[in-house]
């Protein structure tokens, strides 16, 4: 009888031990996840904040150039 207890409790312990290793391998891959996506939502906006002026300031620039030129 205490053999089956042990084969049972091998099983049980192999089963837990590959269910566990799943499980740390999502929450592993969810906690990147999340965190990258909040590190991309930071940065992004900034990213296309100084484009937006960047392209502002040359639209401007070209804007303005032929009005000195005709002075």
């Amino acid at each position: 009888m205490g053999t089956i207890d042990q084969l049972i409790k091998d099983e049980l312990h192999q089963a837990v031990s590959k269910q566990a290793q799943v499980l740390a391998d999502d929450l592993v891959l969810t906690t990147a996840k999340d965190s990258v996506e909040q590190a991309v939502l930071r940065i992004v906006p900034d990213i296309a904040e100084q484009h937006i002026k960047t392209e502002l300031k040359r639209l401007i620039a070209t804007e303005e150039a032929p009005r000195f030129s005709k002075g």
